[in-house]
């Protein structure tokens, strides 16, 4: 079994090892000696603490701005501020309906100071068009109709969302371009970018043998695989077992439908479904001579179970079918998601909310679980567990008791961890952590806190935890600083 090394930089932050057989169990990983992420112009923004470091985003020091490498025009990444989306006015701040306003959510975040106009498209990313500065404004509001442009006739509701009005185009050349660069690994090397003074940002992984960039996730194996960013979805199957793969129907209106791999899953965003990977076709090859083919798909309910589905006549075989070719799940990089290390804090690939995708992050030796860097509810950095969001609820009817349970809205991607959390409803946004005990039990009702000394009572409450709150203190505290 040949040993693998991957190089993983947050702005080249650890190493991890892994094993190529899809068959065998990864062997234990390994951590390198990070290096620093800074360049001329970009100011690196750390987090330390318990024996990690990561970069959480940069200084424009030419800007005075904050900023992350995003996507930018033509494809381009720059290393851009907070901005919102603007793709088209419903409301303007002058009387000539010239001015638009762009609404955005209020956070407990500044004001965005930039906004993206996107050019239209039917991906779900379309790319960014123009960049424009964000410019206070007051006064009333108007909107072009039948009659022309004319005041609204009501003010804003309290609650509606914050507005800036839309200003002059900035230049995209204004920022520093990243470039992108291979770190080259055994099996899986790294994507970096590069930025024109030197700084530098992961950006993600790519697959040797396959020769196309990947993402890890755990597969319905449980093994942890770096798997190709390609198009997922329920195979179709030559026979009523579903033992013979033929085809998959792909939506040809995004790019990534049109990728030579398929992931296969019974949904599109289900942890933990992929069965395999194959590389397909670009078109369907008919394999028999019949003028009427019958395939036949898994059961979204019970994937033992094989159903008839769809019969497509030969002749006007379309809708998007490509043929299956080779299974090429073996070829895929398996890795120990746990990395080593000699500190408290070791490197591990981590649930991202609730992404199927796992990213670079820490597990908590003394504590047992994976953790992300997150302001705890003392008020400080800590690395939290990687937890559900959740409902804390009380077990009677008048948030009196001295008993709690915890509804978790959704297990994350790496399993049930035991944690959950409860995010403030004040800024700045902190995390109280919740231990959960025992198996999830119904109950016949509870109250919960709507707001600050209002309580609601719910009738039946289903899957709910017991729930102990955690001191904040018994998780590594960090610390946030300039390079």
């Amino acid at each position: 079994m040949r040993s693998l090394s991957i190089t993983v930089v947050v702005a080249s932050l650890v190493a991890v090892a892994g094993c190529s057989s899809s068959d065998a169990a990864p062997p234990a990983a390994s951590a390198k000696p990070v290096v620093a992420a800074s360049g001329t112009r970009l100011h690196a923004k750390l987090v330390t603490g318990g024996g990690a470091r990561e970069v959480v985003g940069f200084h424009d020091s030419q800007r005075n701005e904050d900023c992350t490498f995003q996507r930018a025009e033509g494809g381009r990444m720059r290393c851009l501020p907070v901005t919102v989306p603007y793709n088209g006015a419903s409301a303007f701040s002058d009387p000539a309906c010239t001015i638009p306003l762009v609404a955005f959510p209020q956070t407990c975040d500044d004001a965005p100071r930039y906004a993206i106009k996107y050019e239209p498209g039917a991906c779900s990313a379309p790319p960014p068009q123009e960049l424009h500065e964000l410019v206070a404004t007051s006064g009333p509001r108007y909107v072009q109709g039948p009659s022309g442009c004319t005041p609204l006739p009501v003010p804003p509701a309290p609650s509606a969302p914050a507005v800036l009005a839309l200003g002059p185009v900035v230049r995209w050349t204004d920022f520093v371009e990243g470039k992108e660069t291979v770190v080259p690994g055994d099996s899986v090397s790294e994507r970096v970018l590069v930025g024109d003074d030197g700084s530098r940002q992961h950006l993600g992984f790519r697959s040797e043998q396959l020769g196309t960039s990947c993402n890890f996730e755990t597969m319905s194996d449980g093994v942890t695989r770096c798997l190709p960013e390609t198009a997922r979805g329920p195979v179709l199957y030559d026979d009523a077992t579903c033992m013979k793969p033929l085809a998959v129907q792909s939506n040809t209106s995004c790019a990534k439908f049109e990728l030579p791999f398929w992931l296969d899953a019974l949904g599109v965003s289900t942890c933990r479904d992929i069965r395999a990977v194959y590389s397909v076709s670009s078109s369907f090859r008919n394999p028999g001579t019949s003028d009427v083919i019958q395939l036949h798909q898994r059961s979204a309910t019970n994937p033992l179970e094989c159903n008839a589905g769809t019969s497509y006549r030969v002749s006007i075989v379309g809708g998007g079918l490509r043929s299956v070719d080779v299974d090429v799940t073996g070829l895929l990089p398996a890795v120990d998601r746990v990395g080593s290390g000699v500190e408290r804090l070791v490197p591990a690939l981590v649930a991202d909310a609730d992404k199927a995708a796992l990213v670079p992050g820490w597990y908590d030796t003394e504590r047992d679980v994976d953790c992300r860097f997150a302001l705890a509810s003392d008020g400080k950095l800590r690395c939290l567990p990687t937890s559900t969001r959740a409902t804390l609820f009380f077990t009677d009817g008048v948030c009196k008791s001295p008993s709690r349970v915890a509804v978790l809205s959704e297990v994350a991607c790496t399993g049930f961890s035991g944690f959950a959390f409860v995010a403030s409803t004040t800024c700045p946004i902190t995390r109280r952590v919740f231990s959960l005990a025992g198996a999830p039990h119904d109950l016949p009702s509870g109250s919960t806190e709507t707001s600050p000394g209002r309580c609601a009572a719910f009738p039946g409450l289903a899957k709910a935890y017991d729930a102990t709150e955690v001191d904040p203190a018994q998780f590594v505290e960090g610390v946030e600083l300039p390079e």
